[in-house]
């Protein structure tokens, strides 16, 4: 990852080489071609996002806006982080989408991240909630966000109100209330990264899951010119207009 976001803000050097070795054993695609092709495209455009990311770094703007550091995941392993602007989702939210109320989640879908990972080695997947509680502060009912994949991610995640859940929890609530935030939201509103890296890592972990998950028969069974509906559906094509398959 290019930005240290969950900590210090540091630049940090990644080798992608060994990250893309480490991925290439999951089997995305029947044919090895189509494989090939697809890591090494998306290993270009991680690379090419990385020092763009480098280059537009701002403590300034790092200053002016909350953000979150989404923890990016794929076969149990970290991947980098993808910095969610949390002020502009709010934005959003509340000028675009407030004809939307916000859900109410009971309290017992709610897991402590530290007690998630104590004694583990990685990140085992979990349906709970998970949550990074700070400190308890006073209950607040101004709804908390959520971050709820549709696709087979390994958790949700509570990417703001954290100390309000906490805080629900020693005061014995039965529910909070939230805005469920899914990959389709990220997808139609990419300035809610903080930087380009962001949300291209965030769309190379959908097209990781999608493919691992569909399991495609058509780039086997078929020649290689009438497989290209893959290219089509891949985050790399939809949404960074880049072809990988020619």
């Amino acid at each position: 990852m290019p930005i240290d976001y969950a900590r210090n803000y540091e630049k940090e050097l990644v080798n992608w080489d060994n990250i893309f070795k480490y991925l290439n054993q999951f089997p995305l695609f029947h044919n090895n071609k189509t494989q090939q092709k697809f890591l090494e495209a998306w290993k270009k455009e991680i690379i090419r996002s990385e020092n763009q990311s480098y280059q537009n770094f701002s403590m300034k703007v790092i200053s002016e806006n909350e953000h979150f550091p989404l923890k990016i995941l794929f076969g149990g392993n970290w991947l980098g982080w993808s910095a969610l602007n949390i002020d502009k989702i709010e934005t959003i939210i509340y000028n675009e989408y407030n004809q939307e109320l916000p859900v109410k989640i009971s309290i017992s879908q709610f897991l402590d991240e530290h007690k998630h990972l104590e004694g583990k080695t990685w990140f085992e997947p979990t349906d709970k909630i998970i949550y990074y509680p700070k400190r308890v502060g006073e209950f607040s009912y101004i709804p908390i966000l959520v971050f709820n994949p549709s696709f087979p991610y390994p958790f949700s995640a509570v990417i703001d109100g954290s100390h309000r859940v906490k805080t629900a929890v020693s005061e014995n609530h039965s529910d909070i209330s939230a805005y469920l935030i899914t990959e389709a939201f990220l997808f139609s509103h990419p300035e809610i990264f903080m930087d380009e890296f962001s949300r291209s890592i965030f769309l190379f972990c959908c097209d990781l899951i999608y493919f691992h998950n569909k399991k495609h028969l058509s780039d086997y069974v078929l020649p290689s010119k009438f497989s290209k509906h893959l290219q089509e559906d891949s985050c790399l094509f939809h949404f960074l207009n880049i072809s990988w398959l020619e």
